[in-house]
């Protein structure tokens, strides 16, 4: 019976406070038409199915990694020891064609290049060659080097998007 004193009393405080009506609420809320809340297309500024390189250099802008792209490329020692001396970061990525998940985070890389700092270089590595260097143990593994060429982190697995191969930088 206590409990039911209680409740009553709780929301008699409520609508006295005017927290039960509408009224109040009401003037903060604004009404709209379709008009106003559909957004009408800009002229010129239609979607492209180009991909982020090419529209660039569409556009007339070099894709080279002084504009603040990182870059991808295939793995040489000589594009190894070129990015080093440039003071580069260096992420290896094994890969393996029968690899779903290397294949998934090749796709990634290649479509989201701008999402990569400047100063990165991604290299596509072969899984025997990763296992021979760095000891790699998964097919899908990621390699993040230091200054030095020695690894700083080796990731067997997981890392299946630029966003991950960015976060662990």
């Amino acid at each position: 019976m206590r409990y039911v004193i209680l409740c009553i009393a709780g929301f008699s405080v409520l609508i006295i406070a005017g927290c039960g009506t509408s009224s109040k609420v009401d003037k903060f809320l604004t009404s709209y038409s379709d008009e106003d809340v559909i957004q009408k297309p800009v002229s010129g500024l239609e979607p492209t199915t180009n991909s982020v390189s090419e529209q660039l250099l569409l556009d007339g802008i070099s894709t080279d990694t002084d504009i603040g792209y990182g870059s991808y490329t295939d793995f040489s020692d000589e594009q190894l020891q070129t990015a080093l001396q440039n003071k580069k970061r260096v992420v290896l990525i094994s890969y393996d064609v029968s690899c779903d998940n290397c294949v998934q985070l090749d796709e990634s890389v290649n479509t989201s290049l701008s999402r990569l700092p400047s100063d990165v270089v991604v290299m596509k590595i072969s899984f025997a060659q990763a296992q021979s260097l760095y000891k790699a143990k998964e097919q899908n593994s990621v390699i993040y080097l230091n200054a030095d060429g020695t690894v700083k982190y080796l990731s067997d697995g997981g890392i299946m998007s630029i966003d991950n191969l960015v976060y662990y930088l």
